[in-house]
């Protein structure tokens, strides 16, 4: 039987998925880290024992534990967002292997700048975009004559197909978008330099990786499916328009594990103590005087403030369980992993069943969450690396 680890965040992003998959990749042979949904708007903290730090956005969050990374079908790339990443880890020396679906998507430069501009047009009713063009990338591809598959990196018709776009395309969309644009703009949308860059930037891309389809993981004797922010943020969810394009549950997994013939897949929900969203739109219980320390996802224009509220055991629950029902997948066995609980105090950790608040003992925490959601293990961690992790015990279940 070929069976699969998945790392699934259950809120609104940041839970501390990488940690998960990182110790993961650590802790087995010949890993292979499959990114299944989402893109660049996705970063994945890991910091390994030693102390070296890494924000993940294309590669693999088991790549400092070994792990290749392979980029599915599902996933969107960002060529010049993977040339950033590529340079920062090969300056620190953790370079790794990665192959990609040639259908992936693949951004432009042009939808960046229009989801960017998009955002900052909506005011006070910003969605919550991290700016890096996911929206417009899936809008534009579903267009076949403008559609730009990963298997255009490096081709030489890709300058022309850019230029086809630009003109062809982008600024019909800008004013259907009702968008002018300033004389300072237009320039940076004509420039060449900019379509240039990019394609450099797509070329190096193409030479560093390989194509090759989702069976390629077949030949790891680890497989590893990394999601990207959380099960709050998929686009079907009822929290629409402040969500991401993209699957974040099972839905991507199912079809890909069914497609090379997985048997079994071993799913780790992964929540923090507390909730946090990173962006605008609902946060049930949001307590504006609850502040967490957090080096990762620090302020900026699109996002703005992490916001943080505490963890609704009954919500995450009722998620969590939604996305095993809807899966399109029989063997499953589900856990769940309980990160920053060294940010609580120990006696005192607050959360809710509901719409009823409770402070207690973070082992109550945790016991009220597994039982909500009806998993009977979980991990729970005490810090930002893999040894930080370890197997929630508890003699007794409160709610048996």
């Amino acid at each position: 039987m070929k069976s699969a680890k998945v790392v699934i965040g259950s809120a609104f992003g940041d839970e501390g998925k990488g940690l998960l998959v990182d110790k993961y990749a650590a802790e087995n042979d010949q890993p292979i880290v499959c990114r299944f949904s989402g893109g660049a708007n996705a970063g994945h903290t890991v910091v390994t024992p030693d102390g070296t730090r890494h924000v993940f956005s294309h590669f693999g969050a088991g790549t400092l534990a070994g792990a290749s990374t392979h980029l599915s079908e599902f996933f969107i790339v960002n060529p010049f967002l993977w040339r950033k990443e590529a340079e920062a880890l090969q300056d620190a020396g953790c370079w790794s292997r990665m192959t990609i679906n040639g259908k992936a998507l693949m951004s432009t430069p042009y939808d960046m700048l229009i989801n960017q501009m998009v955002e900052r047009q909506r005011g006070s009713a910003r969605h919550g975009s991290v700016g890096v063009g996911i929206n417009e990338t899936v809008h534009r591809c579903s267009i076949p004559l403008w559609h730009t598959p990963a298997a255009y990196a490096g081709k030489h018709f890709l300058k022309r197909a850019l230029l086809d776009i630009r003109d062809g395309y982008v600024f019909q969309r800008l004013n259907d978008l009702g968008i002018q644009l300033d004389d300072a703009q237009e320039y940076i949308f004509r420039s060449e330099r900019l379509i240039d860059d990019f394609v450099a930037s797509a070329r190096d891309m193409a030479a560093h990786t390989i194509l090759a389809d989702d069976d390629i993981m077949l030949r790891h004797r680890t497989i590893i499916f990394e999601g990207s922010q959380g099960l709050l943020l998929d686009e079907n969810h009822s929290y629409f328009p402040h969500v991401t394009r993209a699957r974040t549950g099972l839905t991507n997994v199912s079809t890909i594990a069914n497609n090379i013939g997985i048997d079994h897949l071993d799913v780790t929900y992964v929540t923090r103590a507390y909730t946090t969203r990173h962006g605008r739109g609902p946060l049930p219980h949001e307590d504006k005087s609850l502040r967490y320390a957090d080096d990762t996802n620090q302020p900026n224009e699109f996002q703005e403030t992490l916001r943080f509220a505490p963890l609704d055991v009954v919500f995450l629950g009722e998620t969590i369980m939604n996305d095993l029902r809807y899966a399109r997948f029989s063997n499953i066995s589900p856990s769940l992993a309980v990160t920053h609980l060294d940010q609580m105090d120990a006696a005192r950790s607050p959360y809710y069943t509901g719409g009823f608040r409770h402070e207690g003992p973070w082992r109550q925490l945790v016991d009220a969450a597994m039982h909500s959601a009806h998993i009977d293990r979980a991990l729970v961690s005490f810090g930002p690396t893999r040894n930080d992790v370890s197997e929630f015990a508890i003699a007794k279940r409160i709610f048996a």
